[in-house]
């Protein structure tokens, strides 16, 4: 599913996309590039984690101002932590979030995630929340693709 977003975003553009992990830190899998089989394989080589902490202050560290990004989080079991203030409308970065989760269950703490995912967005930004549904999280990313047409014209790059 990524991989056909990614070729698609490509597809249209010479956009830069690149891809970051997080678990016990925050990496990166890719760095930016328009070479899309250098992004496959780096989507290939991804290693789930579902231990660390999401300091999502660690990420906008790591990326250029103007920067465009996708989080996708799927993890109900296991609420991020942000561990500090989130002050990026200064940098032109926009947040776009996919939260892919399970049904509600007492084990899960679906509702206290999206609503801490939900502090990352911006007016500019999409937010999507979906029970884990390839159908459905393909719709939301198809919307992400068609949207940033529609979005203000810029020198965003695309991290997924």
């Amino acid at each position: 599913l990524l991989k056909r977003f990614i070729a698609l975003k490509l597809s249209w553009n010479k956009h830069q996309i690149s891809l970051l992990g997080f678990g016990n830190s925050v990496r990166w899998l890719q760095r930016p590039t328009s070479d899309p089989q250098e992004l496959y394989s780096a989507l290939d080589r991804i290693e789930f984690d579902s231990t660390g902490t999401l300091d999502f202050g660690e990420i906008l560290d790591l990326l250029p101002d103007g920067s465009r990004v996708i989080l996708i989080y799927q993890q109900s079991d296991h609420v991020p932590v942000l561990c500090q203030p989130i002050t990026y409308t200064s940098r032109n970065i926009t947040v776009d979030v996919l939260y892919l989760h399970e049904q509600p269950q007492p084990e899960n703490h679906v509702q206290h995630t999206f609503d801490l995912l939900s502090t990352l967005v911006t007016p500019e930004s999409k937010s999507f929340e979906l029970i884990k549904s390839e159908k459905r999280a393909c719709l939301a990313l198809m919307e992400l693709l068609a949207n940033a047409k529609q979005r203000q014209q810029s020198n965003h790059k695309w991290f997924v």
